[in-house]
């Protein structure tokens, strides 16, 4: 069983060396894949080092920002691996042997296969700068059977947002949800207070794929009935 962690990146190289050095620093490359989703005009990752487990696949997406939703589902058309992660750029992996951890989590898991695992981002929950905050499944780890199943990875509605929510959201109706406050994963965000994170020429591109917030949450909200109906379906074998 190994991992897949599916990363969409652009003019980023900086932060995705540090998040390969992070990789290298804390885990076997053996249990993993990094897919990083790259734009066909982005030619900044033309220089980084080729790798057996490293892989660059096309985003699907170039000048124009086609969402984080339809790169994650391109690039999930690239990946064997069972274990699926939805990675940032600006996250960096701090615990020794988090793969192996996240491996046997999933080596226990149901029939069904649903299973989410999620691990302390740095930002919410105890010892952290928003400790009042509960856990949220920031890059939640899934079995590729909500793929296999679903047909998709990400929602497709939004640009940018709510594709980890909604994961998070059909996962808690089915109860299948654990979290791992041990394991630091943590996401170097710009709305992290202990980042230190500028915004860049990729966080505005990203931004500007938001829509308006009143209209995306009030859309969010009404398709509700999809997710439990996700659920459902999740849990039939």
């Amino acid at each position: 069983m190994k991992i897949a962690l599916l990363c969409p990146t652009r003019n980023r190289l900086k932060d995705v060396t540090r998040l390969i050095a992070s990789l290298c620093d804390t885990g076997d490359s053996i249990n993993y894949t990094l897919y990083l989703g790259i734009d066909s005009d982005d030619k900044d990752y033309d220089a980084l080092p080729e790798k057996e487990w490293i892989r660059k696949v096309p985003s699907g997406g170039g000048t124009e920002f086609i969402g984080l939703g339809k790169i994650w589902n391109n690039m999930m058309k690239h990946v064997t691996e069972d274990i699926l992660m939805m990675v940032g750029d600006d996250m960096t992996f701090e615990t020794q042997g988090w793969d192996q951890e996240i491996i046997k989590e999933f080596e226990d898991i149901p029939p069904d296969k649903m299973k989410l695992v999620h691990c302390n981002d740095g930002m919410r929950g105890e010892g952290n700068p928003i400790p009042e905050a509960p856990p949220f499944a920031v890059a939640p780890f899934i079995h590729r059977r909500y793929y296999d199943v679903i047909g998709i990875y990400a929602r497709e509605e939004w640009k940018h947002g709510y594709h980890d929510t909604w994961i998070n959201d059909v996962y808690t109706i089915m109860d299948r949800k654990k979290y791992r406050h041990d394991i630091m994963i943590r996401h170097r965000h710009i709305y992290n207070p202990d980042s230190n994170a500028l915004p860049d020429s990729t966080s505005h591109r990203l931004c500007a794929g938001y829509d308006s917030v009143p209209n995306s949450l009030a859309q969010y909200n009404d398709m509700y009935p999809m997710r439990a109906e996700e659920a459902k379906r999740l849990l039939c074998l």
